[in-house]
């Protein structure tokens, strides 16, 4: 009897392989999937900068004395979620 090779699954031979259709579906898979990553990362970086900005009004706005002066701080952080 002779022993026969286990298949190997190399995955790019295996996208090389196949039908048109399923090529487009596959790209259409690695694209959908680098938007999702990178609309992460731009969210990410959003909040992360919208964070940042909250807590510089805050630190601000303890140090007011006056209605006037917080509007004016409300003013000048109009970006930072809290300024509202």
């Amino acid at each position: 009897m002779q022993a026969t090779e286990p298949h190997q699954l190399d995955p790019l031979q295996l996208m090389m392989a196949t039908s048109g259709i399923v090529r487009v579906v596959l790209l259409g898979l690695i694209v959908a999937s680098f938007a999702v990553w990178v609309i992460w990362l731009l969210k990410t970086l959003q909040v992360m900068r919208l964070r940042s900005l909250n807590h510089e009004f805050e630190r601000e706005a303890e140090a007011v004395v006056n209605a006037q002066d917080l509007i004016s701080l409300a003013l000048r952080y109009e970006a930072a979620p809290a300024h509202a």
